[in-house]
């Protein structure tokens, strides 16, 4: 991330003994508070054709954090195991899954020769949240080492340089985290990353009444003039206002359990004091109440399950906002975390990176900030893509940025 080397991946083809396709990958980063997260996946595949997905892994490691998921294909269903810390608990799917689909971009750019901007919608398994999924890549450029992938996505694209044989020689997502193939000396020598204390963006006037907010705009101004190539992903002034409507077709991805948001969990129905009903904005706002009265807020503390945080009785702003998702998502709620920056006072007023969430009632996105008991959350709420997320962040590390007011609305 910039000049910061914060981890590496190690990817793997091989057979099994049984002659089965195995593909593995295993992450290693740590981005702040040297809180590694070590991340695994493993997919195998019959030897027999149509090539029938088997097996599949996924495991992540964070200090005492290990969660773990693993299907099996059993009579034409998956055995699936979740675990979480000690818990686990089985379930069953029923997903088409095949070697095909896994490599569809592979078979693609072999078998079509596609050209510039052609592109591909292939299947994926997201094991992560139990469910298949589409994907959309496109050839980005053709060069003399061989193709640029891209998604299609026109926020933090992610670009991948194939060779000749259509092997990966480095990845770029959203123009700030860049991936280049390595000797594994070299991958697993790591520096030093800033901890979050320091990632305080300095703002150049206090906010008054922030509650009484109803639009904010600030605008983005460097300290020195190393960092445009970081700032052209960030637009010159960032907005609190946001389109809240949304998609119908899009509502249904924001419900369910996955590994993050365990909503079938026991703990989760015993929990004394949870409403027993949310339908409406009041019993929202009571259930934003309770999630704040269960977890304690700690600064550089973030735990990073929900049944752990429970456990302990604390955690950081990404804790409530899982928690909160987990418990509105019990109740049918559509709901989406949501990362940007917000309003911090004190002696030096600026803006720290945060984390809330987003239900989706009455036809419309509604912003909720459990971690503050804020129901809706103040206009301070500046919600940040994935590209604008990391840039700032990135400037953050280096103290190379701060924000001016440009306009403040109030009711």
């Amino acid at each position: 991330m910039g000049k910061n080397q914060i981890g590496y991946m190690r990817s793997s083809v091989s057979r099994t003994k049984n002659s089965d396709w195995r593909f593995a990958t295993t992450t290693h980063f740590n981005v702040l508070d040297n809180k590694p997260i070590t991340t695994s996946k493993t997919f195998i595949f019959s030897k027999l054709s149509p090539h029938r997905l088997l097996e599949a892994n996924y495991r992540t490691i964070k200090k005492s954090i290990d969660n773990e998921i693993e299907a099996v294909l059993i009579d034409e269903h998956y055995s699936v195991s979740i675990r979480r810390g000690p818990e686990e608990s089985k379930k069953q799917y029923q997903w088409d899954f095949y070697l095909a689909d896994y490599l569809s971009v592979e078979l693609w750019l072999s078998s079509s020769s596609p050209k510039q901007h052609d592109k591909k919608v292939g299947k994926t398994l997201d094991l992560e949240n139990f469910r298949v999924v589409g994907r959309t890549y496109k050839i980005g450029e053709i060069n003399n080492r061989g193709y640029v992938i891209e998604n299609a996505s026109p926020i933090s694209s992610t670009k991948i340089q194939l060779d000749e044989n259509h092997q990966p020689l480095n990845l770029t997502m959203a123009g700030i985290f860049d991936i280049s193939i390595s000797d594994r000396k070299r991958a697993t020598s790591l520096s030093n990353i800033a901890s979050k204390n320091s990632l305080l963006i300095p703002l150049d006037q206090r906010i008054v009444h922030p509650a009484g907010l109803s639009d904010l705009r600030l605008r983005i101004q460097l300290v020195d003039n190393k960092s445009d190539g970081i700032v052209e992903t960030i637009p010159d002034t960032l907005s609190s206002f946001r389109a809240s409507t949304a998609d119908p077709n899009t509502i249904k991805s924001y419900l369910g359990e996955s590994i993050r948001y365990p909503i079938n969990n026991p703990r989760l129905s015993n929990l004394v004091g949870s409403p027993a009903e949310v339908s409406s904005l009041s019993d929202i706002n009571r259930l934003a109440n309770y999630v704040n009265s269960l977890l304690q807020y700690k600064e550089n503390k973030a735990v990073g399950s929900v049944l752990k945080s429970l456990e302990l009785g604390y955690g950081e702003c990404t804790d409530f906002t899982d928690l909160f998702t987990t418990l509105a998502r019990s109740h049918n709620i559509p709901t989406r975390p949501v990362y940007g920056i917000a309003y911090k006072d004190g002696s030096r007023p600026g803006f720290m990176f945060h984390s809330w969430n987003e239900i989706y009632l009455q036809g419309q996105w509604i912003s909720i900030d459990a971690t503050w008991n804020q129901s809706p959350a103040d206009a301070t709420h500046i919600a940040l893509s994935d590209d604008q997320y990391v840039a700032l962040l990135l400037l953050s590390t280096t103290k190379s940025v701060q924000l001016t007011v440009e306009s403040a609305i109030y009711d």
